[in-house]
């Protein structure tokens, strides 16, 4: 217990959260040259960034023990407060309104309890919507291969082997990250003004997103 205390005074969380901007930034992708470069990280910045990461994975290795909130309290302090804005802004950006569906990033856009709780439902009724014609499927081929494989147990085993594999191919067939595209999508069409402005304000200045797509750039 002792040594876990010390460990959290260490990283600066005394059991409290850590502030906004450190919760809400991806350090991962401070392995990007162009969010190096954005960022006008130096030479001894990056070097300590990834000192710092390689410490905490080393460490939560050890004790089996996984936090985000530690990893970024321990990579975040290598950059300053101005740095650590744009990363978070970059971060929204790149996470895109699905991240509303986070609790402290939904109050960060002013969104209570109870408008989360709206938040949620729409992302979830707008999932279940799509994936309707996908369960449809599913069932019409269950029923099929039910009703081939009659009363008989084995041939109902074989059809159940059959049936499994089937139901993996549909669904594989399916693109489930569209879906999450759309449903968050949604979630942008359910925020007042108010709420849609402090989600423009969290994404700051856009961000060539394309340059995101290799975060091992800069290694």
């Amino acid at each position: 217990m002792l040594v876990a205390t010390i460990a959290l005074a260490l990283l600066g969380l005394n059991g409290q959260k850590p502030p906004f901007d450190v919760r809400a930034s991806d350090t991962g992708l401070l392995q990007n040259k162009a969010v190096q470069q954005e960022l006008k990280l130096s030479t001894d910045q990056i070097t300590r960034i990834n000192a710092a990461e390689d410490a905490y994975r080393a460490e939560a290795k050890r004790t089996h023990s996984w936090d985000s909130d530690r990893e970024h309290v321990a990579v975040t302090k290598c950059l300053n407060a101005s740095q650590l804005k744009r990363l978070r802004e970059i971060s929204m950006q790149n996470s895109g309104p699905i991240v509303l569906i986070v609790d402290f990033v939904a109050e960060r856009i002013g969104a209570g309890p109870a408008r989360q709780k709206q938040i949620m439902g729409v992302f979830n009724s707008s999932i279940n919507e799509q994936l309707k014609p996908m369960e449809k499927q599913i069932d019409k081929m269950v029923d099929e291969e039910m009703k081939s494989a009659g009363g008989d147990p084995k041939e109902i085993e074989r059809h159940s082997d059959a049936i499994e594999q089937k139901a993996s191919k549909i669904s594989e067939s399916v693109d489930h990250d569209d879906f999450v595209k759309k449903a968050a999508q949604k979630i942008l069409g359910t925020l007042t003004p108010s709420e849609k402005k402090a989600w423009q304000d969290l994404q700051g200045t856009p961000f060539p997103l394309e340059q995101l797509k290799d975060r091992g750039a800069a290694n």
